[in-house]
């Protein structure tokens, strides 16, 4: 509803789509107005060049992912998931979030933080000036010189988020 609220009142909202939502059907881009992006977004705010991405695939840690996701995003098997029933499909869809979640402990969510922060490093070399990411879902902000690398967390646990305010970008925690 708010979002939508926010979208009728003429705000731009985009949707960065994480390794769970790769099968987002049209109800939040035409129903509610957000653009969707599945990818990476690049986008100028306060004259701060900003690379945004939820990160997953993007480093060469995340090799069992990568074929997951080929697997997952495969258009037969999206075409076969949608004949089982509702029920079955729930209880895969668990399955393979609590493998994922059990693979990715704290400490190896850690070893991605450090990835992601040498990728973060080769994107400050394009000029930007801040990377955001969100994949390994702890808040996490890092400045180098002038230039930022931020985790966003996990909104659902952690209250995270960012905000760039006078061209400083802060991690901020909804109380």
């Amino acid at each position: 509803f708010y979002l939508h609220q926010l979208v009728q009142e003429g705000v731009k909202v985009s949707y960065i789509a994480g390794n769970h939502d790769f099968w987002l059907n049209s109800f939040l881009s035409k129903d509610i107005g957000l653009n969707i992006i599945y990818n990476s977004l690049s986008v100028t705010h306060q004259n701060k060049k900003i690379f945004i991405a939820h990160g997953d695939g993007l480093i060469a840690k995340d090799k069992g992912y990568k074929i997951l996701k080929y697997i997952l995003r495969w258009p037969p098997n999206i075409w076969l998931f949608k004949l089982i029933h509702p029920d079955l499909g729930v209880y895969l869809a668990e399955k393979i979030s609590h493998f994922s979640r059990h693979f990715l402990s704290k400490e190896k969510k850690f070893d991605f933080l450090k990835e992601f922060d040498l990728l973060a490093q080769e994107k400050f070399k394009e000029a930007y000036d801040a990377v955001i990411l969100g994949h390994a879902h702890i808040p996490w902000i890092k400045k180098h010189e002038d230039k930022y690398h931020i985790n966003t967390g996990n909104w659902i646990k952690d209250f995270s988020y960012v905000v760039l305010h006078q061209g400083k970008f802060s991690l901020n925690f909804w109380q």
